[in-house]
């Protein structure tokens, strides 16, 4: 059930109440904070409340709700509090309730309590046991009146609102995660919500444009690598229907049959009609799906190397602090890797990383990669004061000696970083770089 059918079936329920119940309704008008009574109803999809002051929080929403007698208008979800009496004191339970000022009774769910925080309940004749936790709540049903289970004096007061509800667990985020445009919910009934939390237009591109990860996609406006035709090429009919883009221009070209006489009939129409009649004509993009599942296991050529075990750890003796023992290395990247930013489309050249510098602490034996576009000194000399400020705000030491190979690591500028920062170096013998 969708939210906003929760609402309509539990402002239903409380006009039920309303209408059934000679009692509550001849109390209607005189209806206040304190004398509202609570309605322990399992038949109510969420809880309700006329009054702002049973939240703990709040979050405002426009849902209007037409009865047979009258229209009612939602005006807020949140976490409310109510009060019961056990054992001569009270204890405090949360609901995730409904606001409509126009109610004159109180609802509270038990099936939304317990899918949110857990517990049980039972019910007897005379009575309803609500267990939660260590605890077994009773709730008596009242047979001489209106024979439904009616707790009065569940009010929070001010004070008690201020010295309880900080250590409530919300709702909230339960009613969120439903309300999320990832759900089953058409957009028409998300506009009519008027939620006053993430818009929709913008909940929809981000389903729209993104792989499940938040990331850019291919189909957002802002990316011009593809044109208009492939787009619709792409995201309508490729992504809809499931078959390869081939197969697509295909249906949206005009068939010719030609038959064995050697006559040509030429079909009115194509079985796809594009929008955009490029589209049928248009280069094919990539697709991340048609990629990945084209993928295969491939074995790249690898040397295999036996370690000596009693020189195991030799460069990692006596330095027992962080800091004080730093190799480095660098990699290269034959398949040049994305950067966080773009469509896929820049320069290789500048903006793709091609490689980067390992470094790892010979105590606390961290290793921390850094990504390069190039393996220049310069960019080298970068990736080296990025990983100082990460240790320093880490764990507040410094690096006192990096032990690396030759390479750009010997180079002026290198060796300048260094000394600046009254750092040592050690070399190992010459060897290509990336050849580990």
């Amino acid at each position: 059930m969708s939210l906003f059918d929760g609402a309509k079936s539990t402002v239903q329920r409380a006009n039920l109440f309303h209408s059934a119940d000679n009692d509550i309704a001849n109390r209607a008008s005189n209806i206040t904070f304190k004398t509202c009574p609570l309605v322990w109803d399992t038949g109510a999809s969420f809880g309700l409340t006329p009054f702002r002051g049973d939240f703990i929080d709040y979050t405002e929403c426009n849902i209007t709700i037409n009865d047979i007698a009258r229209s009612n208008q939602v005006i807020g979800v949140g976490t409310t509090l109510h009060k019961f009496k056990h054992n001569g004191s009270y204890i405090f339970i949360p609901c995730l309730s409904y606001h409509l000022p126009t109610a004159n009774i109180r609802l509270f769910s038990p099936q939304t309590y317990h899918t949110i925080y857990g517990g049980h309940s039972t019910i007897n004749g005379d009575r309803v046991e609500q267990y939660i936790d260590h605890l077994r709540v009773k709730v008596p049903i009242d047979n001489l009146g209106s024979n439904v289970l009616m707790i009065h004096g569940c009010h929070v007061s001010p004070q008690e609102m201020k010295d309880h509800g900080p250590h409530i667990r919300s709702a909230l985020p339960s009613y969120k995660r439903k309300t999320d445009a990832l759900g089953s919910f058409s957009e028409g009934l998300f506009q009519n919500w008027n939620l006053a939390t993430i818009p929709v237009d913008e909940e929809f591109d981000k389903v729209a444009s993104s792989f499940g990860y938040g990331l850019p996609g291919v189909g957002v406006p802002d990316n011009l690598n593809l044109s208009s035709a492939q787009k619709e090429l792409l995201l309508l009919w490729h992504w809809k229907l499931g078959v390869s883009m081939q197969r697509v221009q295909q249906l949206m070209r005009v068939a010719e049959l030609r038959e064995s006489t050697g006559a040509v009939t030429v079909m009115p129409d194509s079985v796809i009609v594009p929008k955009i009649k490029s589209a049928a004509h248009c280069p094919i993009p990539m697709c991340q799906s048609c990629q990945l599942s084209r993928a295969r296991l491939r074995k790249p050529k690898v040397a295999k190397s036996k370690a000596i075990p009693e020189n195991a750890g030799a460069l990692s003796r006596d330095q027992y602090c962080t800091g004080d023992f730093v190799s480095l290395d660098q990699y290269i990247v034959k398949t040049p890797g994305r950067l966080p930013t773009g469509y896929g489309k820049e320069s290789y050249t500048n903006m793709f990383h091609h490689g980067g510098t390992i470094f790892r602490d010979a105590a606390s034996k961290y290793i921390h990669v850094q990504n390069q576009v190039s393996l220049g000194a310069g960019e080298t000399v970068n990736a080296k004061m990025a990983f100082e400020e990460w240790l320093w705000e880490q764990a507040r030491v410094t690096v006192k000696h990096y032990h690396s190979d030759n390479g750009v690591f010997d180079s002026t500028l290198f060796r300048e970083a260094c000394e600046e920062e009254n750092q040592k170096q050690s070399f190992t013998a010459d060897f290509e770089v990336g050849a580990t």
